[in-house]
């Protein structure tokens, strides 16, 4: 499914355990429309580990991907997530309990010890993060304060399903809202 006008930017944000990432590959994969997480974006993992990219790179990357007539974002709010946030025609914005989200860092912190490939979780970025996702409503919230014209196009959704529900119809995440 495309695009009216060939033309769809949908940005997925969400703290850490939200399920973003299970949400933008499935849209992703059901519409063919390129997912790129800014973890890719913002970190280099090629060592193993989670080391920032420069700013340089990072602004680079963000600039290609924007470029793209279709894509699919998603990620944590950073402030290098606004230029997506201005282009994209939706703003799908991932709610979960705090419990789930927690259940969900730990798995993960869990299964990162037995993979073979990727940066290993440590246990200090485990509790780092369970933190932040604790804070996160708090920022998120203070965020859109600032950035009221990002709220018409900016939808609370926990689940694929509601995507479809909340927008009216499962076609109406295809249209072009701009």
């Amino acid at each position: 499914m495309s695009a009216k006008n060939g033309n769809l930017k949908i940005c997925f944000i969400g703290p850490s355990g939200a399920g973003k990432t299970t949400l933008a590959r499935r849209l992703s994969r059901e519409t063919g429309i390129p997912h790129i997480p800014f973890d890719e974006i913002y970190w280099d993992m090629d060592s193993g580990d989670y080391l920032k990219r420069s700013n340089e790179l990072i602004d680079e990357a963000t600039e290609r991907v924007r470029s793209g007539k279709c894509w699919i974002v998603e990620g944590s709010y950073d402030k290098r997530l606004l230029p997506f946030f201005r282009d994209a025609n939706w703003i799908l914005m991932i709610q979960t309990s705090l419990y789930v989200r927690v259940l969900r860092i730990l798995k993960r912190y869990v299964q990162s010890k037995f993979r073979v490939a990727g940066p290993v979780e440590t246990f200090s970025n485990t509790i780092e993060l369970i933190r932040f996702t604790s804070s996160y409503p708090a920022k998120l919230s203070g965020f859109f304060q600032s950035h009221p014209e990002l709220l018409e196009k900016t939808l609370t959704v926990s689940t694929y399903e509601d995507i479809a529900s909340r927008t009216g119809s499962r076609s109406a995440v295809f249209s072009d809202r701009r």
